[in-house]
């Protein structure tokens, strides 16, 4: 529904930024993992053994027959050797801490070592799979997840993994298969379950609503497509207020870092530079003073829009016509369902994506290079602006006159109470 002149309305945008559901772990090398291992998110430090029924044979993956290897590497080991085999046991235990604390190049290194040693290992397929994904190499990482699947088709974690590539290739229609697949074949937790599920509902509609072209030189169509909205020219600088962490409840929420702020005000400096200067900000000491109210929750359900559990954060706009009058703004400090910690990288991803939505941008790109690609957390988007996103804010503010006040350092505003009360704007 569009506002009608003179009235105020909550507009939302949060609504279709999908989280790329995942990574899903292989907690074990082995090709048939044992019954009873952790949950595919919360991966063990240390694998278990592959059981003596499956560890003994190496099976072709188009035969019954077994395949029996004299080829030897760097380590003089056959390349067909136990997956439980010490060396590959240490390799995979390290590549799953190193996946877990986001390092995906040093993982995939530790990865294909492994694969090297003991190449019908489904798990091992699986999480280098995973490292492929996570160092932005979508091709490679689906040719491993289809690997780790033709070893053992009744893999989950690959099964959760594939979905997640093709969502971050915006490859809609596959995403939403491979999701269901998962769904149909494993026993999950019902928080899982309806976080997928809303994924699915989220990728259902933005296959079912027409898009400008993916490769054109912005996408602003796409995010005016139900009303253009800006911030008027008489308010800059817009006024923005950073709620400190430990404010919320007398501690920080669970995840949160200091560097958190500084991406979020980071975020603020790239869009308005990519303005040409056209759009301000300036951070205020309290709320009550600002035109965007920032904070953190590290609950999912507190950034969630209709009950979903698909989202890394809410932006929420109050408009009157076409002019944004205020903003609430409120970012995820922890991943969703997971173990683990936000890397900073991703942290920046997010911040851009929301702040995005605040200066303007109510709806999403389908470039899956763009940071406002509706699906977030993708290892195609990177934490900086795209040329699309450039252009497309741009477009958005190319009426405005350049603003000549002074560009707010990020690192002088990390200490919102360190700044100075604004003036009161002319009524």
């Amino acid at each position: 529904m569009k506002p009608s002149a003179g009235t105020f309305l909550l507009a939302v945008s949060a609504y279709a930024c999908a989280w790329v559901m995942g990574p899903a772990y292989a907690d074990s090398p082995a090709a048939f993992p044992a019954t009873g291992s952790e949950s595919p998110a919360a991966p063990v430090e240390t694998p278990p053994a592959q059981s003596e029924s499956t560890a003994s044979l190496s099976k072709s993956p188009d035969t019954n027959t077994q395949v029996q290897s004299t080829q030897s590497v760097g380590t003089n080991i056959s390349p067909d050797i136990r997956d439980d085999h010490p060396r590959v046991k240490e390799l995979f235990s390290q590549a799953v801490h190193l996946l877990k604390i986001n390092h995906a190049y040093q993982a995939r290194d530790l990865l294909e070592q492994a694969v090297a040693l003991a190449p019908k290992s489904a798990g091992i397929h699986c999480n280098l799979g995973l490292a492929y994904q996570n160092s932005g190499n979508i091709p490679r990482a689906l040719e491993e997840f289809r690997a780790a699947l033709a070893l053992n088709p009744r893999m989950p974690e690959a099964t959760l993994n594939l979905a997640g590539c093709y969502q971050s290739m915006g490859a809609n229609t596959e995403a939403i298969y491979w999701y269901r697949s998962y769904l149909s074949a494993k026993e999950i937790a019902e928080p899982q379950r309806k976080q997928i599920n809303d994924i699915i509902a989220a990728l259902e509609n933005a296959v079912q609503k027409p898009y400008s072209d993916p490769k054109g030189e912005d996408y602003l169509a796409n995010v005016t497509a139900e009303g253009t909205y800006r911030w008027a020219k008489e308010k800059m600088p817009i006024r923005v207020f950073v709620q400190n962490a430990d404010a919320l409840n007398s501690k920080a929420p669970g995840g949160y870092k200091e560097a958190f702020k500084s991406a979020l005000l980071g975020a603020f400096d790239r869009w308005c530079q990519a303005t040409g200067n056209r759009v301000k900000y300036q951070v205020v000491p309290d709320k009550e003073h600002a035109d965007i109210f920032c904070t953190w929750t590290s609950d999912p359900m507190e950034v969630t829009e209709n009950g979903t559990l698909s989202e890394r954060g809410s932006a929420k706009i109050i408009v009157k016509g076409s002019q944004i009058e205020r903003a609430t703004l409120k970012i995820l400090t922890r991943p969703i369902l997971e173990d683990g910690v936000l890397s900073e990288d991703e942290m920046k991803k997010a911040c851009l994506h929301e702040v995005g939505h605040v200066l303007g941008l109510q709806g999403h790109s389908t470039n899956n290079h763009d940071v406002m690609f509706f699906t977030v957390d993708t290892a195609t988007v990177w934490p900086v602006l795209s040329r699309r996103d450039k252009a497309t804010i741009l477009r958005l503010y190319q009426s405005y006159p350049v603003v000549n006040a002074k560009p707010i350092s990020t690192a002088n505003s990390t200490n919102s109470a360190t700044q100075p009360k604004p003036k009161p704007r002319a009524k």
